[in-house]
């Protein structure tokens, strides 16, 4: 894989996306809170591999989510000041949940950390690994949520430096 600042590898896979799909779930506002301050990606490095689909519905099927293409034991880092708030398995998947400031918090699946509940960390401090294989039949990948009460959103959108609108193709 060639390797590209993670803005410029997003931006170009965004662009393939079919027209019409949607960066912000239709259930809940795109934006409902204050954006906490410096969100960044959570890798140094990466591809877009799965983007965000919400449900159209509350248990519906989607993606909750973006998929990000990461190596095993590639380094995670807080998109902005958080606070742990989970870590260990969910359906056998080591996952890490971070709280962060106007109520979010953000969700990385196949991460580990060596962190406890309750440590706090910086923004673009590196608080795990990602540790195993994707979801994405076995593809290495870090799964990135965001969620705003009970709504999921998509990361992306709130990345200040990335701002992006599909174009038909």
């Amino acid at each position: 894989m060639r390797h590209l600042p993670a803005h410029l590898l997003l931006a170009s896979a965004l662009t393939l996306v079919p027209a019409g799909l949607s960066l912000a779930s239709s259930s809940a506002p795109s934006h409902p809170g204050a954006a906490p301050p410096n969100w960044r990606l959570p890798l140094a490095q990466s591809e877009l591999i799965r983007p965000f689909t919400p449900p159209t519905r509350r248990y519906g099927r989607g993606h909750r989510g973006v998929d990000l293409a990461a190596a095993i034991g590639t380094a995670v880092c807080a998109p902005s000041e958080a606070t742990i708030t989970f870590a260990g398995q969910v359906n056998k998947v080591p996952t890490v949940v971070l709280a962060h400031t106007g109520g979010y918090r953000s969700t990385y699946q196949a991460v580990t950390t060596s962190l406890k509940v309750g440590a706090k960390v910086a923004a673009g401090e590196i608080f795990g690994k990602v540790s195993a294989a994707g979801h994405l039949a076995g593809v290495p990948c870090l799964h990135w949520g965001l969620l705003w009460g009970e709504h999921y959103l998509n990361p992306l959108s709130l990345l200040p430096h990335f701002r992006t609108h599909l174009l038909p193709t």
